[in-house]
């Protein structure tokens, strides 16, 4: 379907053009987005910063995680591979998990190396990793189960250590935000081997306060948690570099610490891909794109190895310590407004170096250890025109007991005292009062120092002998970090004039000044201001209107790397002239931007295009071209060309419109004929995006005629089929014949007529909101607006469709608006629409009426039937609404440009005014039925699909339904309104509920048969051990949860039990015990007990059938029996037994006695129930 072409009858013969081999290497692309971030690539450039650049050249980082591509060193992902002439890329590949190969079934680990230390072999360098030429030391830690199962740290930790890794990056972990094992193992290592830093991820568990793993409660360990890298096109949620991920697990540590210290992008991170998995970069095959604090571990380490390269050269310090990396990080790490308690910031090593490179940052690394008492100083001059002042202070301290509730042995304290006398305690931002007692790292900063000396003091407040007999020893980084802007936004922020300036533009060095524009960041210190920027040029650009702001993206799916958004400043000039709209810019006009590498954000933003419509009269294979009919031009196509779709869609609901046509997501292709708009190139003429046009009409087939070739929708319009039209169904090539009513139908029309040239049908859709999607598991858990919560399984080749253009399941996110597309049988999703939201808000209903919510602000929106409408949790119609209602909405995006309303609910409740109702739920052979009684005025049944039958109670305030359910029903909402006050009350009915069970204890029993039957209907559900025990008697909760699972009465109430020995009553049987109660089949004592254990005598049992008969109105035609001791009925029993058991409902024993005071068997109570159903059932109620 992805490549369908509708053919028509008249048609000449038509050539195509064929699917290009398209070259990248002549495009040149930017260096991928967390280096940027982090400031990774400012290090990387030769020149810039440091004379020959820092890489990672020299550095070991060891890594524990899944598996390394396919398991070998000799045949590894291109960005793993050796470059020759250096240390080889990969010096250790083996198990620790006793599996056979190191190889990567998971993806993980693959990602991860790569992400550190990949060279980018396999994307002309875009995608490689933080440190490129540092080495990796694997160790796999997969299972034969591919499950993670890592050894003790300190067996990992160790052997890494002895082939030179001073860096060990593990993105596992689990367990309680405590202090555990793990943690305790990897401070006493990291104590032990002062220059040897463990990296850990804070977990995936966010955003709750608390929410770490037991791992990150490490003391010692650089702790990290995800911050967010933008590429919206595929990812529109996680926008700002400066947030945390929502998914990002949340300190403080258990005993308060702050953890994670630090942030990294770990969202959207491209990094190499496993063979032994499939890819989610259609362009990029050999990579993928993950997120998680693992990516964000990743990213530190790379960020420490560089770090440590930069200590080794820059500062001579030949083994730096694990506090002294830690101090040095934390030191430079970029927060806005700050530290605070949920950490220091993102990790920025752009700052960090080019203060190093001034001289106006000094890093301490004491081997000398402070006893208790002890105190050292430094001085810092500090300098009015440079930037912040920062100093942090870090040691590495004993391990603790495991979940001690104090886990800091060793207690130093940082003071700083500035010019003017002002004492500064370390972490004083926690404003605790007294000094910190509680972490080991402290940290002052000072945004906007006074000019002069300031003394730095470490103080030791306590320190344990015993565990530290030479002291504790600490890791000291201080000085200025330059003033920081953005070109053309607040450039004057930075300071004087600079007496030097230094240029890096995508990534390398240069003198020419003409490459500054706004959008450029600047660093101001010592009088030097280096300017960092991207110049961003891809083949052809779409821009795309969202409610978080302009995203430009790729044209070309298969260029498609994320796009960017657009910042609120910046300038824009379209064919030469400024301008401050996007709306006209067609798909695949070039582009030239800067983007800030902070922010990830355009700047200075040039478009420029030339656009050409017409109908295709020629196309040329040869040299791939076209030509359009009355034009002499020969319009060359570029070979990374972007085909895109555009609808005029007609006649159609406003919902429909938003989610956009069936079959969107199809590749189309130039035929003669066709109506196209070329977007071309000014300065080369060539196409860079080709746009075929389309009328288009979206509903629901409401009948057909295939012998006069017609049709009509739910628009009530009746359509021309053209003879030869393509039909698709489901899928599957089809012909009208094979439509049917309820189909949702997408056809092409021919211009300006009601004539169909094609037509997609879809047996089964659903609208709604993407709540999680597992590609694990390829599941999609979704909030249908009319249906509830569904959970779908979704198909290897699922076709998304996004901006009328294809794309992938990467970009869809936990707030996706979408249609389903499903299979026949709703199992399983084929394709995906994705709608665009326009905005949520509250207001105040006017009226609905005429496709219209009018709003008393004087608004108007336009609403679908299709839109979904709830209150107090149920769904409604549009009439259920009254004038001045408080209302919660969300709006979509149609392609005209409006707004339709996908949802609407009510935020008031009125619970005095809730109609009452009461209802029973029988299964009628293949049929079911609901009946009951309410005092609301109107009854809605909502079947699966969202289909609603509406009821008017009769005078007494009966209703009753019939219905058989479709093959997925499991669930219908009864509800009801009073619609003079606006309140509504339902109930949720479970119906076909279980499947026949194998009781191991009922073969050859007299009640087999009726206990298999009522099994079958789930009505009978046995004992957890398999057996049903027919001849047990039966006690009055047994009865009672029989009751209601007989009649549907599934309402969870059981708080509203008022029996005086509630307590006695166990929590299984509850809903029965009130249901049971307030039906009043099964009522209490006379002193309100409930006696939930008592037996349920045969003369009780007759009792409790004929009031349910009563209730039910089953007729019966009574035959006279008499029994032998029948003076042995209890008086208030006689005429309910009389009525029971005359009627056949509940028989006598063998032989020809009652037994009333005998306790009834299980066995006997299925037995009479499922006579009295079928009695319903033939009719009798």
């Amino acid at each position: 379907m992805r490549n369908r072409i509708i053919v028509l009858a008249a048609a000449l013969a038509m050539i195509a053009i064929p699917a290009v081999n398209r070259d990248y290497n002549d495009i040149h692309l930017l260096n991928d987005r967390s280096r940027e971030i982090i400031g990774a690539a400012a290090l990387n450039a030769p020149g810039f910063i440091n004379t020959g650049g820092l890489t990672g050249e020299g550095q070991v980082v060891a890594i524990a995680d899944s598996g390394l591509d396919k398991g070998s060193m000799d045949d590894i992902h291109p960005d793993l591979q050796s470059t020759p002439g250096k240390k080889p890329k990969v010096i250790m590949l083996k198990s620790w998990a006793e599996r056979e190969r190191v190889d990567d079934s998971l993806g993980h680990g693959t990602h991860m190396a790569a992400a550190i230390a990949g060279t980018g072999a396999a994307s002309d360098g875009k995608f490689k990793g933080v440190a490129p030429e540092a080495s990796i030391y694997f160790q796999g830690i997969l299972d034969k189960e591919n499950k993670i199962k890592p050894p003790l740290p300190e067996k990992l930790f160790l052997p890494a250590y002895a082939a030179g890794a001073r860096i060990h990056v593990d993105a596992w972990g689990g367990g309680k935000n405590c202090y555990g094992g793990n943690a305790q193992n990897i401070d006493a290592f990291v104590n032990r081997y002062r220059d040897f830093l463990v990296v850990l991820g804070a977990g995936n568990s966010g955003p709750g306060a608390g929410s770490l793993t037991s791992e990150a409660n490490s003391k010692n360990a650089l702790v990290v948690g995800a911050s967010c890298s933008p590429r919206p096109a595929l990812d529109p949620e996680n926008t700002d570099t400066s947030a945390t991920a929502a998914f990002s697990s949340r300190g403080p540590a258990a005993d308060g610490r702050i953890k994670p210290e630090l942030l990294a992008p770990g969202t959207s991170i491209v990094s190499a891909k496993s063979t032994e998995i499939p890819g989610n970069l259609p362009g990029f095959p050999q990579y993928l794109r993950m997120q998680g604090t693992s990516m964000a571990a990743a990213v530190a380490g790379g960020a420490a190895a560089l770090t440590r390269e930069m200590l080794q050269k820059d500062l001579s310090i030949a083994s730096p310590s694990a506090a002294l990396l830690k101090a040095v990080l934390i030191n430079g790490a970029r927060a806005e407004n700050g530290p605070s308690r949920q950490g220091f910031g993102i990790i920025d090593l752009t700052g960090t170096a080019i203060s190093f490179a001034e001289k106006r940052l000094e890093a301490v690394d004491e081997g000398s250890g402070l006893q208790t008492a002890m105190m050292r100083e430094y001085k810092f001059e500090v300098k009015k025109e440079d930037g912040p002042f920062k100093a942090t202070l870090a040691w590495s301290d004993p391990e603790a007991s495991p979940e001690a509730d104090q886990t800091l042995i060793n207690n130093l304290d940082l003071e700083i005292i500035s010019p003017s006398g002002e004492k500064l305690p370390g972490n004083g931002f926690l404003k605790t009062g007294s000094p910190d007692s509680t972490n080991n790292v402290e940290q002052v900063y000072i945004e906007e120092p006074e000019a002069g000396n300031y003394t730095i003091r470490v103080w030791a407040t306590s320190v344990d002998n015993q565990k530290s007999p030479s002291g504790q020893k600490y890791a000291l980084a201080f000085g200025q970090l330059p003033a920081s802007a953005v070109i053309g936004e607040d450039s004057n922020k930075a300071g004087q004039d600079p007496s030097a300036v230094k240029l890096l533009a995508n990534g390398s060095t240069t003198d020419s000044k003409k490459e500054i524009s706004p959008g450029f960041r600047e660093y101001l210190i010592n009088k030097t201001k280096y300017i960092i920027g991207n110049i961003w040029r891809p083949p052809g650009v779409q821009v795309r209107l969202t409610s978080r702001g302009n995203i430009w993206f790729e044209a070309g799916r298969e260029q498609r790397t994320g796009g960017y958004y657009q910042d609120v400043s910046a300038g824009i000039t379209i064919n030469g002239q400024t301008s401050k709209s996007v709306e006209e810019i067609p798909p695949g006009a070039v582009l030239v931007a800067v983007v800030d590498p902070v922010t990830q954000k355009l700047h200075s933003i040039r478009v420029d295009y030339e656009v050409t419509s017409g109908k295709v009269s020629g196309v040329s294979v040869a040299d791939n071209s076209l030509r359009l009919a009355g034009n002499s031009s020969n319009y060359k196509i570029s070979p990374l060309v972007a085909y895109l779709n555009t609808y005029n869609i007609r006649d159609s609901d406003p919902l429909l419109d938003a989610f956009g046509p069936v079959d969107g997501a199809m590749q189309p292709e130039v035929l003669p004929g066709m109506s196209v708009t070329l977007v071309a190139n000014p300065l080369t003429s060539e196409v860079q995006s080709i746009k075929i046009s389309r009328d288009v009409v979206l509903g629901m087939l409401m009948s057909i005629d295939v012998g006069r070739g017609e049709m009509v929708l739910d628009n009530g319009k009746k359509y021309s089929i053209f003879s030869g039209s393509s039909v698709y169904v489901d899928d599957i090539m089809s012909q009208p014949g094979g439509l049917k009513p309820g189909y949702m139908i997408s056809a092409v029309l021919q211009p300006g007529t009601d004539t169909v040239l094609g037509i997609t049908a879809c047996t089964k859709v659903s609208y709604g909101q993407i709540v999680f999607i597992s590609r694990k598991d390829q599941t999609i858990y979704f909030n249908d607006i009319k249906d509830g919560f569904k959970v779908y399984r979704y198909s290897e080749n699922l076709r998304v469709n996004r901006w009328n253009a294809e794309d992938s399941i990467e970009t869809l996110g936990t707030d996706t608006w979408a249609r389903l597309v499903l299979t026949p049988l709703g199992s399983e999703i084929t394709a995906v629409q994705v709608a665009e939201k326009a905005e949520q808000f509250e207001g105040r209903i006017s009226s609905i009426s005429d496709g219209e919510v009018a709003f008393r602000d004087g608004s108007k929106i336009l609403i679908s039937p299709l839109t979904g409408l709830e209150k107090s949790g149920y769904p409604v119609a549009e009439r259920d609404f009254l004038p001045d209602e408080k209302i919660d909405a969300l709006s979509l995006y149609t392609s005209k440009g409006n707004h339709v309303i996908a949802y609407l609910k009510t935020l008031e409740t009125y619970p005095e005014d809730e109609p009452a109702i009461k209802y029973i739920a029988l299964p009628l052979n293949k049929r079911y039925f609901i009946g009951g009684n309410t005092n609301g005025d109107v009854v809605y049944i909502w079947r699966t699909g969202g289909t609603r039958v509406e009821m008017a109670p009769d005078e007494r305030g009966d209703f009753t339904y019939s219905f058989i359910p479709a093959p997925d029903e499991n669930v219908v909402r009864l509800v009801a309104v009073n619609r003079h006050t606006g309140a509504v009350t339902g109930r949720y009915i479970e119906i076909n509920v279980g499947a026949e069970r194998n009781f191991t204890d009922i073969s050859g029993h007299w009640a087999e048969d009726d206990i298999l039957k009522l099994s079958a209907k789930g009505r009978v559900l046995g004992y957890g051990d398999g057996t049903l025990q027919p001849d047990r008697k039966i006690t009055r909760e047994e009865l009672a949860v029989l009751l209601a699972n007989c009649f549907g009465w599934r309402e969870k109430a059981g708080a509203a039990v008022k029996y005086t020995d509630k307590k006695e009553i166990s929590d299984w049987a509850m809903p029965g015990v009130y249901w049971s109660g307030y039906m009043g089949i099964l009522t209490p004592y006379n002193d309100g007990s409930f006696k939930p254990s008592q037996t349920v005598s045969r003369a009780e049992l007759a009792v409790v059938l004929e009031k349910l008969r009563q209730k039910l109105k089953i007729n019966t035609e009574n035959a006279s029996k008499s029994f032998r001791d029948v003076y042995s009925v209890p008086p208030w029993a006689r005429s309910s037994i009389e009525n029971i058991y005359m009627s056949g409902i509940l028989k006598g024993k063998p032989d020809e006695m009652l037994a009333p005071l005998e306790g009834a068997t299980r066995a006997e109570t299925i037995v009479a129930l499922a006579r009295i159903m079928d009695e319903f059932e033939k009719g009798g109620g």
